[in-house]
């Protein structure tokens, strides 16, 4: 019933009767109109679309955005999509951000919860703001870009807990994806969270040299997705353009994830892609290693884009060609990176009997 069907129907009822009825009559009609903006818990919406938040974790305000796919219940799978290095929960979805603008497309089709949080700023040490960078492996340096010294993985366990609490997320569907600095962080995560966390994605990323991470050795499944001619993370290792620090090469960030996961490097699934677009100067090839019969191994998936530079492929969202050519190299337009991802996360998500 309407509001306005229940205030005339409340009208024309009160002719002739006592004010006690008339009480009586409005708390029945009220009671009977169903809720328009369906909320979970106190202040927590579960409205279609984005919504942003924040709480104080270890002294610092952290800031977050979360987007309700349309289909919204409870149960649903949640990724968590981390931002690059001097960018922000806000940027990555600015009019030029490329591939990560998918993610939200992707969710509201594909009916899961996105949260993706704010870093914080080298400089300022806050939560706030559009430069923000994670605390990866990487051991802090006070000045450099990595100069990061938050808990960042203390603050996205409690978001992950904040989501299972008010949105009643599913804590076995919980998958972790991001570029870059990331990718970087979303290894740490895989490392030092793995009882969290399903899987993960991991874009144009390598591992560092000197690492402050202490890897916990649980398998998780993983899928690591690098351009052979990056011109900021060096296929080959050595230092991060912009004196980011020194990272291993894709090889030796594989072959860490191919131990700690005790993949079964003798099968290997390979894999072919099209390639659909002959402007973006690259190929993508790779596979994946499956488990071995050990309950403790899970999958790891390496993809390398052949040709490719320090963006992530997309076949609907394209970085500009201005930037491809003078600074980040060749965005590869065979796949789109948010839909094989997420494929990846569904793959995974319950262990093969």
């Amino acid at each position: 019933m309407s509001s306005f069907t229940a205030t005339t129907a409340l009208k024309n009822t009160a002719k002739g009767i006592s004010p006690i009825k008339i009480w009586a009559i409005a708390v029945f009609i009220i009671a009977t109109i169903p809720l328009t903006l369906p909320v979970i818990g106190k202040g927590i919406s579960t409205e279609q679309g984005w919504h942003k938040s924040k709480f104080e974790h270890a002294g610092l305000v952290r800031e977050y955005r979360y987007f309700i796919p349309s289909n919204y219940i409870e149960n649903l799978p949640v990724v968590v999509l981390l931002h690059g290095g001097t960018q922000s929960m806000k940027k990555l979805f600015s009019r030029k951000a490329g591939a990560s603008k998918q993610w939200p497309t992707l969710a509201e089709k594909e009916n899961f919860v996105l949260l993706v949080p704010n870093g914080t700023n080298p400089k300022t040490q806050k939560g706030s703001g559009n430069k923000q960078n994670w605390n990866d492996c990487r051991i802090p340096v006070k000045g450099k870009r990595f100069g990061v010294v938050a808990n960042d993985v203390g603050f996205i366990s409690e978001l992950i807990d904040w989501s299972s609490k008010k949105l009643h997320t599913d804590t076995n569907q919980v998958f972790v994806t991001g570029a870059s600095n990331g990718g970087m962080m979303s290894y740490r995560l895989a490392m030092e969270l793995p009882e969290k966390i399903t899987a993960v994605a991991a874009f144009i990323a390598n591992l560092p040299v000197d690492s402050e991470c202490k890897a916990k050795n649980i398998p998780i499944p993983i899928m690591i997705f690098n351009g052979t001619k990056d011109p900021f993370m060096p296929w080959s290792g050595g230092e991060i353009k912009g004196d980011g620090g020194k990272v291993v090469s894709t090889q030796k960030t594989v072959d860490f994830w191919l131990a700690n996961n005790h993949s079964d490097r003798a099968n290997k699934t390979h894999q072919t892609f099209p390639d659909l677009s002959k402007k973006d100067k690259s190929k993508i090839t790779g596979g994946c290693y499956a488990p071995t019969r050990n309950a403790n191994s899970a999958k790891t998936c390496f993809y390398q884009v052949n040709g490719g530079g320090h963006v992530t492929p997309s076949i609907k969202h394209d970085t500009p060609r201005w930037l491809q050519k003078r600074l980040i190299g060749w965005q590869n337009k065979d796949l789109e990176s948010a839909d094989f991802a997420w494929s990846f996360f569904l793959e995974v998500k319950t262990p093969a009997e």
